[in-house]
């Protein structure tokens, strides 16, 4: 409830009006409301014509906390005119109630009605007036501590948050974002009251000055944020201008404020902002960037921002009406809502950058597998040719000297023509077997070999393996009779054959090679064991990798392929292979499942 009747205010443009003065004034002008001071810098008289109040304690309260010196003017006792002083000028341990908003008790004569005046002179854009009950005075001022408390925790969140994104991110727009949050920490601060009553509550018109400071660093940081971030937009460079020039404002504010100019430092500072604003409400309109979501926040949150400044800018500069006491503390929301929309916006772009620089990241990365790869691949080719040709080339030689030799002697004895056939023909056959398996781990690599189980005799394919064999002679059988697995037999004929030519070839010649047959429960051994021969015991580590051969090995043709295609076709039969000497024999053991 409010027991003012009817508001009125007159200018003071010189400052020498008494209350004497005062009382007998023309030309007072009604308001409602809140009423719009304009950065004017002369002191205004207020008077507030009350109605009788009902019973109670009730108080005269004046708004915002950021008036610089406000005087009420009530009639004492013996009818003389009392005074008290109130506004950022003076202590706050001078004031009578210990509230945020100026507030004082209403003195009042039973019976009558009653006249304040209020005499204030502030750099500030907005004043309010209203005597109410001591229950509502503190009730709002409970409300405005609980608001404040979440609003200035809100703020350090979002501060922690941008300091947190800086020192991950490196990127300086968190470093700008953090700046302007700490700036609208103590701004607000300062602007409630805070700062005069829990840490300065006996200084003399330091508060005032640190106020006019804060507001005209927060406006510069303000535009200096927002200048960085229009580049993430895409909007051409003189889109940026108007924020340039604002924050180039800032040295002439501090000068004027330093002079004991703070009414036309804070006129500027509106000023500013008014131009920022306009100037938001085309820019916006140049904004493009290929992320919709972010090109949509940007746009809806610029113009929203641009509409509420709008409504308490345009009265605080134009003699225009006041839309509601909002107007009291229009930073409050403001600074909220750019705080909040900062966060947003770069946390929306940060995204995007780190989701870029994985994607460049994991191309890189992509790119060097495929580089080492290529490399990989060709030095195999590289490796596989010299190889091959190295190979090709003692079966090649043999099959020109023997040719040669018949060419030279064409009336040789039969068994010396015998001989020489039968070298041509295993030189033949070398070149035959080194092709054969180049194609066979080409086939295995390009994924072409499928498995096509069937019911087999594993001692009849074992023997027909032995019988096919160049030196059949030299192998020793020892077999069960009448074993029987679900295996694929012509890939298992080509794995034995690999490993019973490898043991003829460089085991020792003179001694036989076994190919056993072992029978589990569960699982089937074929072992095909041999004693070292002029190329020694291989190397264990090195046995089942591609083109490995023993340098003791070299003097037999070979492709270092056998083995190789042997473990891998095992593998895709659920197979193993294992190299499992004794201490006399060269043993390789093909483990099957039943």
């Amino acid at each position: 409830m409010d027991l003012v009747e009817q508001r009125s205010y007159l200018e003071d443009p010189e400052g020498v009006l008494s209350i004497a003065d005062i009382e007998r004034a023309q030309g007072w002008q009604t308001f409602e409301g809140p009423l719009p001071l304009r950065n004017k810098g002369i002191p205004f008289w207020v008077r507030l014509q009350l109605r009788q109040p009902p019973p109670g304690i009730w108080v005269i309260r004046v708004q915002p906390s950021l008036l610089q010196d406000i005087q009420i003017f009530q009639r004492a006792i013996d009818g003389a005119w009392e005074v008290q002083h109130f506004g950022t000028r003076h202590a706050y341990h001078g004031r009578e109630r210990g509230e945020l908003a100026f507030s004082v008790p209403y003195r009042s004569s039973p019976g009558d009605d009653a006249t304040v005046f209020v005499r204030v002179h502030s750099a500030n854009t907005i004043a309010h007036f209203t005597v109410i009950s001591t229950e509502e005075s503190q009730e709002f001022d409970i409300r405005t501590h609980v608001l404040l408390g979440l609003y200035m925790g809100f703020s350090v969140v979002v501060m922690c948050l941008s300091l947190f994104a800086w020192r991950v991110t490196r990127e300086p727009l968190w470093g700008l974002n953090a700046g302007f949050d700490l700036a609208t920490f103590v701004l607000v601060g300062l602007q409630m009251g805070l700062v005069a009553k829990y840490l300065l509550p006996d200084s003399v018109g330091v508060l005032n000055q640190l106020t006019l400071y804060a507001n005209s660093i927060h406006f510069a940081w303000a535009c200096l944020l927002f200048r960085a971030i229009l580049p993430l937009f895409n909007v051409p460079a003189w889109c940026t201008l108007v924020y340039t020039v604002c924050v180039g404002l800032l040295p002439v504010q501090l000068l004027l404020i330093s002079l004991g100019q703070g009414a036309q430092a804070m006129a500027l500072n509106n000023l500013g902002m008014l131009c920022v604003t306009l100037w938001g409400g085309v820019v916006v309109w140049f904004a493009s960037i290929e992320d919709r979501t972010l090109r949509l926040l940007f746009k809806t949150l610029s113009i929203c921002l641009v509409a509420y400044l709008l409504l308490w800018l345009m009265p605080a500069i134009a003699p225009l009406p006041l839309l509601s006491n909002v107007s009291l503390y229009p930073t409050l929301p403001s600074n909220a809502f750019t705080m909040f929309m900062a966060l947003l916006i770069m946390a929306r772009h940060t995204q995007l950058k780190l989701q870029h620089q994985t994607a460049l990241e994991q191309q890189k990365h992509a790119t060097d597998a495929a580089l080492r790869y290529e490399k990989q691949r060709h030095a195999e080719t590289s490796s596989f040719l010299s190889m091959v040709l190295h190979e090709l080339k003692n079966p090649l030689s043999l099959l020109r000297v023997a040719i040669q030799h018949l060419q030279r002697t064409p009336d040789a004895q039969p068994e010396d023509r015998g001989a020489r056939l039968t070298k041509m023909q295993r030189a033949v056959d070398n070149i035959d077997a080194i092709l054969e398996r180049c194609v066979a781990v080409d086939y295995l690599e390009q994924g072409a070999l499928t498995v096509q189980p069937d019911h087999e005799d594993l001692t009849a394919l074992l023997v027909q393996c032995a019988e096919n064999t160049a030196q059949a002679q030299r192998i020793r059988l020892e077999l069960p009779a009448n074993v029987q697995l679900q295996v694929d037999g012509a890939l298992l004929r080509l794995m034995v054959r690999n490993l019973l030519d490898n043991a003829l070839r460089y085991g020792d010649p003179h001694s036989p090679v076994t190919l056993r047959l072992d029978v589990l429960e569960t699982s089937v051994h074929i072992k095909v064991c041999n004693a070292p021969g002029r190329a020694g015991w291989p190397e264990p580590e090195k046995l089942f990798q591609k083109y490995y051969r023993a340098s003791s090995a070299l003097f037999c043709s070979g492709t270092g392929l056998g083995l190789y295609w042997v473990a891998q076709v095992a593998c895709l039969m659920r197979a193993t292979v294992r190299y499992v000497p004794d201490s006399q024999h060269i043993v390789f053991e093909l483990c099957l499942n039943r």
